[in-house]
């Protein structure tokens, strides 16, 4: 076995505990989240260690990087590296407690998450990576809050970072980054009973990338991933469920358009009552309707049935009277009333 005698200085905010330090160590140990490789650490005085490699090139590429992100238990924890010949304890005391402004600082704040996305987040590494790779162009890491309340902690994340811009300047640049990822990953609530039926009955409309989340008490199921693949599910969804419906369409004449507005707006609210998923459209002088062959047969059946109910009664009126009711607003009574004048 080599010597590991190419050394580097890690500089942590703390002292870190057994599995923080085993996490700092496999951290160091493999290349492709440091640049590093094989190597040894003991620890110097409060958050110093020694982090020591076997190959002078695996030390340089890891203070290629002046701050690193290490995960332990769930917790992202920063540390800055420096070279050996960097140790004199004024610059240790620099890189552990900025003095000033300009220097690098820890920030952190809460960000709002849908539940539901931050399910997803957990239960998909390869997508929470993708977050982690966004934010990190802003030195920026995301955890779960640790000291929130239960119902707090389902709906928030932290993010943290060591940063030498004013915050806000900061915060604005990572909420960005956010507001990116939650235009690629979306949460769509489904409320239809049927709609959510064909879901849980039929695993495979589902592909592997996306999440479906049933809520049986609360009514709904919550379908959550990329963007396009939770719009072509809702999308087969629709298409699948139309296909089972054995929609027929119709043309029903509406005859006398006065006698027809009397009842058109009790047909409009009966028909959304009683068959919403009905689609009807109303011209000058007739409807049409599309839907199941139950759904259409009823509609037209309650039009003849209020068409019906409209009654017409012929009388005569002199020619003061009718000049009289000419001059009237009757406009205003159309809806309960039907008036013709006839020549004699």
């Amino acid at each position: 076995m080599g010597e590991f005698k190419f050394s580097l200085r890690a500089l942590c905010q703390q002292e870190l505990d057994k599995r923080q330090r085993k996490a700092l160590h496999c951290h160091f140990s493999l290349r492709r989240k440091s640049g590093g490789g094989e190597c040894q650490t003991s620890h110097l005085a409060g958050g110093e260690y020694r982090i020591s490699f076997q190959d002078p090139a695996d030390r340089d590429r890891v203070l290629a990087k002046e701050r690193h992100i290490f995960k332990a238990g769930g917790e992202s924890l920063e540390v800055l590296v420096r070279a050996e010949e960097q140790e004199e304890e004024g610059l240790l005391e620099e890189a552990r407690e900025p003095k000033n402004d300009s220097a690098s600082r820890l920030q952190s704040f809460l960000f709002q998450l849908d539940p539901y996305l931050l399910r997803f987040l957990q239960e998909h590494p390869e997508v929470s990576e993708i977050l982690q790779q966004g934010l990190l162009k802003y030195h920026c890491t995301w955890s779960l809050p640790t000291e929130e309340k239960e119902s707090e902690k389902e709906r928030q994340i932290l993010l943290s970072g060591s940063i030498d811009i004013p915050f806000q300047k900061w915060k604005s640049q990572v909420e960005d980054v956010l507001a990116t990822f939650k235009q690629q990953y979306v949460c769509f609530y489904e409320f239809n009973l049927e709609k959510q039926q064909k879901l849980v009955g039929d695993a495979g409309l589902a592909k592997k990338s996306i999440s479906i989340y049933h809520e049986p008490l609360q009514h709904f199921i919550v379908i959550t991933g990329l963007a396009r693949d939770v719009e072509e599910l809702v999308d087969t969804m629709d298409l699948a469920l139309l296909g089972q419906r054995n929609v027929i369409s119709s043309t029903c004449s509406l005859g006398h358009p006065n006698k027809f507005s009397i009842i058109q707006e009790d047909l409009e609210r009966e028909l959304n009552l009683h068959f919403p998923k009905l689609q009807f459209c109303i011209t000058q002088n007739k409807m049409d309707l599309k839907g199941t062959t139950e759904e259409v047969l009823w509609a037209q059946e309650k039009f003849q049935e209020l068409l019906m109910d409209v009654k017409e009664h012929l009388i005569e009126v002199s020619l003061h009277k009718r000049q009289f009711l000419c001059s009237l607003h009757l406009a205003d009574f159309q809806v309960a009333f039907l008036v013709v004048f006839v020549e004699e």
